[in-house]
């Protein structure tokens, strides 16, 4: 990130206990009690501490936002100079308290703890997370255990007391054994230690936990292994579909990692949810009455995090596509969003009758690769496209279909590969040869186009694109057909 360019800045006047201050033609009255002193932004530095430790009020930053004419105050980086409040009626300097002043007590870690929320509760500021874990020689702030005991701090000279937050979930009503499935997915891990720029930066694996039927398990992983999430970057999520994991998707997620570096790639992983259910592909509705309350722990953690929604793009895969398109609706929109064969139907665990996945994004693909895919929904997406797995068993084409795009993706100068690339989520790409129509049945956009797709290396599972043509034409009666060379490898 560059250093945000600087407010045109200038103090009209002061008075006893006011100050004037013109930012960019808007002119702001702020305390003015105290003196203020130049100071260098430092590792670890924030407006909220710096208030603290100058003026005893954390929630005074935005008088030394104004006053530098600093329009974020997350936005501040190291080696940036600026003005801050140096009281000397109170003999306060600028610095880092580390909080060493309490009275430590004894705790025992309990279900959905986070350093960051114990230090919440017990000294009002979570970023000092840190004190805790160096004071308990804890390495990881993220690898701490139910059970586990740890000294605390207990301030009693704020009256501070250690309490514990859990998720209430309501016992079933009615005398039905039917649980209630609201409101029971929820983010419970703490945020990280900001970046020294100021970006804001949380654990590079971000846990959700809900208690009840069952416990289960939600989260985000960035799969380049940087170790930290940013708030700052484009970022795609990848969502797993019914009866798998994130490791299902994994190398889908590194493709689109690898095919724009510039991206964040995080995986979503509701496993626990999408597990439930009869084994059987015609069974999803256990499955699928997970899906909104996914998504809403989804959006309220990317909301918390700070996210523009503008640069969030989601690819999910069969149930994961509904995810992913309830994700879009509740931010109101994001970027972009591909679905690769949306499941058939969620046996009234989900309603898909409204789902549109052109309406929630600024542009969208649908591959559809199987009879298990919904040929209606996929329809709805800016650009759809068949995926033709020829005599291919039904199970392993709604599978696969991942895996050819993984390889388009990897392939960005082939001569198919090349309009599948990120870039090209838009409606003009590389010159693409298919034209966009509304089909007979008004489903949106009708098939732009058939990808035939063979086994590379017959038995091996290694599915490659071979040819693009005209939906429903081959050969010289297709507008367009396009063969993609593969090289030995």
């Amino acid at each position: 990130m560059s250093p945000r360019e600087e407010a045109d800045i200038e103090v009209l006047k002061g008075e006893n206990d006011k100050a004037f201050v013109e930012i960019d033609g808007e002119i702001l009255e702020i305390e003015n009690n105290y003196e203020w002193v130049s100071y260098t932004i430092q590792p670890g530095d924030s407006l909220s501490q710096i208030a603290l430790n100058t003026t005893g009020d954390a929630n005074r930053y935005w008088d030394i936002a104004n006053y530098n004419g600093i329009s974020n105050p997350n936005f501040i980086y190291v080696g940036q100079q600026i003005l801050v409040p140096g009281n000397s009626s109170t003999g306060t300097t600028v610095g880092v308290t580390t909080g060493n002043n309490n009275n430590w007590q004894p705790y025992t870690v309990q279900p959905g703890d986070s350093l960051w929320a114990i230090a919440q509760r017990t000294t009002g500021d979570g970023n000092r997370y840190w004190d805790i874990a160096n004071y308990n020689d804890i390495d990881n702030p993220n690898a701490i255990y139910v059970g586990q005991q740890i000294l605390v701090p207990g301030n009693s000279s704020t009256g501070t007391t250690v309490g514990v937050t859990t998720v209430n979930n309501p016992e079933p009503t009615g005398g039905s054994s039917e649980p209630n499935y609201s409101n029971q997915v929820e983010f419970t891990q703490g945020f990280a230690e900001p970046h020294p720029l100021q970006v804001d930066m949380f654990p590079g694996s971000q846990l959700v936990m809900q208690d009840f039927p069952d416990s289960y398990q939600i989260t985000l992983d960035r799969v380049d292994g940087y170790g930290y999430i940013q708030n700052n970057l484009e970022t795609w999520i990848v969502i797993h579909g019914w009866n798998n994991s994130a490791a299902d998707s994994s190398q889908l997620a590194a493709a689109i990692e690898r095919n724009d570096n510039s991206n964040q790639v995080l995986t979503l992983d509701w496993s626990g949810m999408a597990g439930t259910g009869e084994d059987s592909y015609l069974d999803l509705h256990d499955a699928a009455v997970w899906i909104e309350e996914v998504a809403e722990a989804v959006v309220e953690q990317l909301n918390k995090w700070g996210f523009d929604r503008n640069k969030i793009n989601l690819a999910g895969h069969s149930l994961g596509a509904y995810v992913a398109y309830e994700i879009s609706e509740q931010l109101g929109g994001i970027n972009n969003l591909v679905a690769l064969d949306p499941a058939l139907s969620t046996e009234g665990g989900y309603s898909i009758d409204e789902v549109d996945f052109s309406s929630y994004s600024r542009w969208s693909w649908s591959l559809e690769s199987s009879w298990l895919g919904n040929d209606n929904i996929a329809r709805t997406a800016d650009e759809s496209f068949r995926v033709d797995f020829g005599l291919a068993n039904f199970v392993k084409a709604h599978g696969a279909v991942k895996d050819v795009w993984r390889y388009m993706l990897d392939n960005p100068r082939g001569a198919i590969s090349q309009y599948f690339g990120l870039e090209d989520m838009n409606q003009y790409g590389k010159g693409k040869p298919w034209s966009m129509s509304l089909d007979a049945a008004g489903f949106g956009s009708d098939w732009e186009a058939t990808i035939d797709v063979r086994d590379r290396y017959f038995g091996s599972g290694n599915w490659v694109p071979d040819t693009l043509r005209e939906t429903g034409r081959i050969g010289i009666f297709s507008d367009f057909n396009i063969k993609e060379v593969h090289v030995a490898s």
